[in-house]
């Protein structure tokens, strides 16, 4: 049966604002809990959020961070613990969507200009460009 969140957190009322994501067990530092943004252009600040990355909180001594990573070579964003946790605690992170905002124009105008380079290449010596990905997750 298809599951949002893993069994070890839910979405409960939040000290901070509204609801948030809280254990529901007691959980050790470095737990990967999920993805909490996908990388997507066409979506505001670059990125789909998720089910868990709708409800995590900003906290400025957050017990969890968040990772780049892949998922099947697309670029995500992770929740990880940062230090262990009691059941019942709300998990947040730091961040900022301005932060985000200005990773994705960053990486925006990379890949539009590596793309016109691949683009321009492909023309010139009449081939195709095959992306070489790398999920950092296999062995």
């Amino acid at each position: 049966m298809y599951r949002p969140l893993p069994d070890v957190i839910t979405i409960g009322k939040s000290g901070i604002d509204g609801l948030g994501v809280v254990a529901t067990k007691d959980l050790k530092k470095d737990v990967v809990l999920g993805i909490v943004h996908i990388r997507n252009e066409s979506f505001t600040h670059g990125y789909i959020r998720t089910a868990l990355g709708a409800f995590y909180n900003h906290n400025d001594n957050p017990n969890c961070v968040v990772l780049d990573g892949y998922w099947h070579q697309i670029p995500v964003k992770y929740l990880v613990t940062s230090k262990n946790i009691k059941k019942n605690d709300e998990l947040t992170a730091k961040y900022s969507l301005y932060t985000i905002k200005e990773e994705s124009e960053d990486l925006l105008k990379n890949a539009m200009e590596a793309n016109a380079a691949r683009t321009e290449i492909s023309s010139k010596y009449n081939t195709k460009w095959i992306p070489n990905a790398k999920n950092i997750f296999s062995s």
